[in-house]
């Protein structure tokens, strides 16, 4: 499953959504890992789909996320960071979001910072099954287990297992 563009499969993360929402009053921080998140559409998608389920003041006072990817080009980081992505990439994206969550400029769009302040970018091979932290609430993992054997997937997702808090879900989005 590729995310190329924002907003695809909008129904599948509002289901982590709602688990972030169900969790978000008794705890003081929220924390999700997007593991193998490409060049982020995906993550700022649930970013924005956070922000609008529980306030932009929730979302910046409780929420981190890490999004992580093997980056070989070593591009990822610089420009998923900054946010900045062609319009062909927004099309799926409501026009009052696009405009709450957007800025234009020229050919392209850039994230608003609020919701890029909240997400930090780290190059991450899962493959060395390791975790980039613990105490996660969600950890998202998508179009990244195919290219595993079935050993490596299954050490995978002990590694992700290990990293989460109680009551925590892995979502294959």
């Amino acid at each position: 499953m590729s995310f190329s563009q924002f907003y695809k499969n909008v129904e599948l993360i509002s289901e982590l959504v709602a688990h972030v929402k169900n969790r978000i009053n008794n705890q003081a921080e929220i924390r999700i890992w997007d593991a193998g998140c490409g060049m982020c559409q995906s993550t700022y998608t649930m970013a924005i789909l956070l922000a609008e389920s529980i306030g932009l003041q929730s979302y910046s006072d409780k929420i981190t996320i890490i999004a992580t990817d093997i980056d070989e080009l070593r591009t990822f980081k610089s420009s998923a960071e900054k946010g900045i992505y062609p319009k062909n990439n927004l099309l799926n994206i409501p026009e009052a979001i696009l405009d709450k969550y957007f800025s234009e400029n020229n050919a392209h769009y850039q994230v608003s910072e609020i919701i890029r302040s909240k997400v930090q970018f780290k190059r991450h091979d899962l493959l060395t099954f390791k975790s980039v932290g613990t105490d996660f609430d969600a950890i998202i993992c998508s179009n990244v287990m195919h290219h595993f054997s079935q050993i490596e997937q299954f050490k995978v997702l002990d590694m992700f297992t290990s990293s989460l808090k109680p009551g925590a879900m892995i979502f294959r989005i």
